[in-house]
Order: structure tokens, then sequence, then C-alpha cells
């Protein structure tokens, strides 16, 4: 029988050449062998993005991946596709990141369906376009805007995270981005808990709504932070309160004397 089969998951140490060509083969034949685990032990340093195919499982035991250059450490499969994929036909399912380890870069999903991330330490950002069902939990994460949710993306659940950021802890943004919009999904962001997280950021948490992409159906909840809360449409302004409805914001322990900032009109909200 085959040894990688009999014991349930593969490793990188199975494989010869650069950290980058050891990871990349281990999580290859993962998928070719219909293993699906990875585990990773030890520093790694990555030479371009480790890429993932769906129905992944990558274990960290106590390794840390850091990337050599100004490119994420890990991304799905689809974010690297042509054209002809960008389609929710061609959605890419089952992800999973866990672990006692360290990712230092970023990870970014695109055309995904559910993600989930836990029990690690990133420096760097968590980015999401068109991705759905998404967990993050139990989370470190050290970054300039730390998680991005991006347009098209709904159904997450965020929860008892610990985050630093320079700029932003979490950002929801429905803007236009490079990437190609995906044929088949809505770009507004909808279906969000966020809830008993402490952040240390200028700003916890910010929704930024486009005129084609609405935020709502968002529940925030015991947020712990040393800055501004929540601030809704800073860098749009006034726009219309049906881009941002349905949307409930409590408990905030903040300093700052006003833990919500609205910059623009909202309906069916609740702020407190």
């Amino acid at each position: 029988m085959d040894e990688m089969k009999l014991r349930g998951f593969v490793t990188p140490e199975d494989f010869s050449g650069s950290d980058t060509e050891k990871l990349q083969s281990a999580i290859d034949t993962a998928k070719q062998k219909d293993i699906c685990k990875v585990i990773i032990k030890g520093d790694l340093k990555t030479e371009k993005t480790i890429v993932l195919p769906p129905l992944m499982h990558i274990v960290l035991d106590g390794a840390a991946i850091s990337a050599a250059g100004d490119f994420p450490v890990f991304a799905n499969s689809n974010f690297y596709a042509d054209k002809f994929h960008h389609s929710y036909s061609f959605i890419e399912d089952m992800f999973f990141i866990e672990g006692a380890g360290t990712i230092n870069g970023n990870v970014d999903f695109y055309n995904a369906y559910r993600v989930v991330i836990q029990n690690i330490e990133i420096n760097g950002s968590l980015g999401f376009e068109f991705t759905t069902e998404v967990r993050l939990e139990n989370l470190k994460i050290n970054g300039d805007t730390a998680i991005n949710i991006k347009r098209g993306s709904n159904n997450f659940i965020v929860e008892h995270l610990s985050v630093t950021a320079k700029d932003i802890g979490i950002l929801l943004d429905t803007k236009e981005t490079e990437t190609d919009y995906v044929i088949g999904k809505e770009a507004g962001i909808d279906e969000i808990i966020i809830k008993d997280c402490e952040i240390k950021a200028p700003r916890a948490i910010a929704m930024e709504a486009a005129l084609d992409g609405a935020i709502f159906n968002t529940v925030i909840d015991n947020i712990k932070t040393d800055g501004t809360g929540l601030t809704v449409s800073k860098r749009q302004g006034e726009l219309s309160p049906e881009l941002y409805r349905d949307i409930t914001a409590t408990n905030f322990i903040s300093k700052k004397a006003e833990p919500i900032k609205l910059y623009s009109k909202t309906k069916h909200c609740y702020f407190s």
C-alpha cells in the first residue's frame, strides 16, 4: 500500500529541492493521491506563492512559513486561473489551515467556498474576494489591514481574534479591485458576524460600500479596541442608506469618546 496513504498525510520532507518546491510538491501530491492533508514542520521560506487546490487541509506543526518577497504565502488556485474560470460555476470548495505555527506574509482567497483558518499566528493580512462560508477563529494577526473582506464575500464568522494593525483591523469593502468580477455573484458583502475580538488599531472595523455593492445583514458584538471601534463610509462619504442596512454593532470597549463614527446614513441599523 502507498506509504503516504497509509499514514494519512504528506509532508514537505517527503521531497527534495528548495523550500518552495518541497512545499508545493507536498500539496500537489496530497491532492493527486486524494489524501488532501499536509503537515508542515520547521522554518520554510517561499520564493513564490504556494498555490492551494480545493479540498486541502494544511496543518502547521510548529512551522514558520515566510514569503521571501512581496507576494502571498498562500493563495487558492482560482487566484491565478484564467478568465474562463472567473465564474461562480468554478468556485473552489474546502480549505482548512490550522495548527501551532506562524505565517509571515499574506493569505488570499478568490472565488472560494468553505474556508476555515484557526489557531495560528499571521504576520501579514488575510484577503477574501468573492469568497463565502468562512470561519476565522483563535487567530493572532499583525498587519497594516489585518483582514480585508472584499466584494462578493458573505457568510463569515469571525471570533476570538487578537489583532494589531497599523491602519484597520477588519475592513469590509465592496469597491472594484484589479481582480476580475466573478460572473454569477453579487458584489455586496452580507451575513457577517464579528464578535469577541481584541483589536489594537486606529480603526478596529471599517465598512466601505460602493454604488454597486451594499453591506448588509451584519452583526458586530463585544469588540475591545484602543482606537475607533467602527467607521462607516469614511472614504466614500454620504451614500444611499440602502447601501448600509440591517447592521447591528454593540458592546464596543474603546478609549475613544466616539467608538462609532457614521459618515453616511444607514437603514434598519442599531448601533450602541
